[in-house]
């Protein structure tokens, strides 16, 4: 891998342990959000359009919620495409760097 790679999947883990992070403490300790207001309440009150269609848009959580799935997602296609290219027990070595690497990064952020 080039460090371009190591970059790429290194900034979707950090960004998606940030929001994975932030989910936690709207559900948990919303005095520790980044906002206040619409991002921590509960806005099921709204159009059938904004409610199924545009559910992340309900409140910060959902928000969050989308920009982690985004982020895991765009993480495994990426390793996905870099594996096809290399040995494949390398994803699995890759997987667990990622997992332990995620558990430090979703600590460091819940905590901060």
């Amino acid at each position: 891998m080039r460090l371009k790679d190591y970059l790429v999947i290194s900034a979707l883990l950090i960004s998606a342990a940030l929001f994975n992070s932030q989910m936690d403490i709207i559900q948990f300790n919303p005095s520790r959000a980044w906002f206040g207001g619409w991002w921590i309440e509960h806005n099921w009150q709204q159009s059938w359009i904004q409610k199924y269609l545009l559910g992340w848009t309900v409140d910060g959580w959902h928000f969050c919620k989308i920009l982690f799935l985004t982020s895991i997602l765009s993480m495994v296609g990426y390793m996905i495409r870099l594996t096809k290219k290399q040995k494949w027990y390398l994803a699995f070595i890759y997987t667990i760097i990622l997992l332990i690497t995620w558990g430090l990064l979703f600590e460091v952020f819940y905590n901060f």
